[in-house]
């Protein structure tokens, strides 16, 4: 269940990421905050992000897909095993497009009035 829940908030993460890239690169939102030139290695950089969690997200998605009941003992094991590094690659992936988020791309903004949720591995804190 934690590679299933994993693969859910990681997906979530996916899901805003793109509404995200819209407003800051396609949009005329913070046309005059950057150059051109500026714009484009920092929408390199978030896309190259997008795509390594995007890849990463999908096998962690195939792991948890396995028919488990045709195989035996060890297979299970190696599969398992699988599905616990992925999850710990996708959770550091989603860490690090929250980071880039901060500080790469919302960080070097001249005005800078933004605000974003921190990510937490184990999801949304409750009250």
């Amino acid at each position: 269940t934690n590679g299933l829940n994993r693969l859910f908030r990681s997906r979530r993460v996916l899901s805003y990421s793109y509404p995200f890239a819209y407003y800051m690169f396609g949009d005329d939102l913070f046309k005059n905050e950057m150059t051109k030139e500026v714009s484009e290695i920092k929408q390199n950089l978030f896309e190259d992000q997008q795509q390594q969690l995007e890849s990463n997200v999908e096998k962690l998605s195939m792991c948890l897909e396995e028919p488990f009941n045709d195989y035996d003992e060890d297979k299970i094991k190696d599969v398992r095993m699988q599905m616990i590094t992925m999850s710990g690659i996708v959770d550091n992936l989603c860490k690090k497009m929250y980071e880039c988020i901060e500080n790469d791309l919302l960080g070097s903004l001249q005005k800078s009035i933004h605000i974003i949720a921190p990510y937490k591995s184990k999801g949304v804190e409750k009250a």
